[in-house]
């Protein structure tokens, strides 16, 4: 169970968090999904507006561990904002649909960089504003 809470006494942006699984391990947002080395999402609140995470609040995320061992190693990061450059090229080519062509892939990824930019800020920011609030509500995977 992932809990995220805002002690706060006032909203903030969901931030980002990431959940990286360690060695022999690894983890899932539920039972059907295919486990990954690490999970990925916004830290937003169930009530509107979804793109931030009001003061007080607290919200749990149940998460799927599995490990080859009897202890599994679990990393949490989470940012708000930061000048630091999107891995674009890193994730490129994993959130390419398979039906796509390269070339039409190409022109697609510029795109989304183009309105999503070149920053972690500028990328967090754009999603916030983007997404509909019960699919952000519904802590989406993002990468």
């Amino acid at each position: 169970m992932v809990t995220y809470f805002n002690d706060g006494t006032s909203a903030i942006a969901a931030p980002y968090v990431r959940l990286e699984a360690g060695n022999n391990a690894y983890v899932r947002f539920s039972e059907t999904d295919a486990w990954s080395k690490s999970v990925e999402f916004l830290a937003t609140s169930d009530q509107s507006p979804a793109s931030s995470l009001r003061a007080g609040e607290t919200v749990e995320i149940p998460v799927f561990v599995y490990t080859s061992t009897q202890q599994a190693q679990l990393t949490l990061s989470y940012t708000q904002s930061s000048t630091e450059a999107f891995p674009w090229s890193d994730i490129g080519a994993s959130l390419k649909p398979s039906y796509v062509s390269g070339s039409a892939w190409t022109f697609a990824l510029a795109t989304l960089q183009s309105r999503f930019g070149t920053t972690w800020s500028s990328y967090l920011s754009r999603l916030r504003a983007v997404c509909p609030p019960r699919l952000i509500g519904s802590r989406m995977l993002l990468v």
